[in-house]
């Protein structure tokens, strides 16, 4: 009995440790829709509703949030942290505007990430690095781009109806100030 709970510790040990995200970090986002500064690396949370969920600072690298809704969620960074979403996959995902509340992902490094067909409606993503992304068919309707990085960026098939640019590095490398 004790070397069979060993070794389920030692494969959750290993297996946490493969992927990178704490496993107490992600019972504490399912229970309480929030986890501050966590680090989710490479967690499956595919297709998981996350509305006006708290992961200000929270380490998402590598994460398969494809098809989640974060809708009105808060995925910025602060000064004591940086939320990371490099090489994350985003396809699908809805980080839209819920009722009052703006889903935020300001200053948030989204860089390499697959935001294919995710929608960004009104989300703000001042500062946001999205350098090297695939933001194929992504709606970016009156998101907040000011100050962010899309260079490199596919943004074949991207709509940006009343988005907001100042400041913003386009896929090219130049600056666009034509909202400031």
């Amino acid at each position: 009995m004790k070397r069979t709970i060993l070794l389920s510790l030692g494969i959750t040990l290993i297996a946490s440790q493969a992927f990178g995200f704490k496993q107490q970090h992600l019972e504490k986002l399912k229970a309480t829709n929030g986890c501050l500064f966590c680090d989710l690396s490479g967690a499956d949370l595919s297709g998981t509703d996350l509305t006006g969920a708290n992961l200000e600072g929270a380490k998402l690298t590598g994460a398969d949030l494809s098809g989640a809704n974060l809708n009105g969620a808060n995925l910025s960074y602060s000064i004591s942290g940086e939320s990371v979403f490099s090489d994350a996959n985003l396809s699908g995902a809805n980080l839209s505007s819920a009722m009052l509340n703006t889903a935020n992902l300001s200053g948030a490094n989204l860089s390499g990430a697959n935001l294919n067909s995710t929608n960004f409606d009104k989300a703000n993503l001042t500062g946001a690095d999205l350098t090297e992304t695939n933001s194929e068919k992504t709606n970016f309707f009156r998101a907040n781009l000011n100050g962010a990085n899309l260079s490199g960026a596919n943004l074949n098939g991207a709509e940006f109806f009343k988005a907001q640019f100042c400041n913003t590095v386009m896929p090219d490398g130049q600056k666009n100030n034509n909202d400031c």
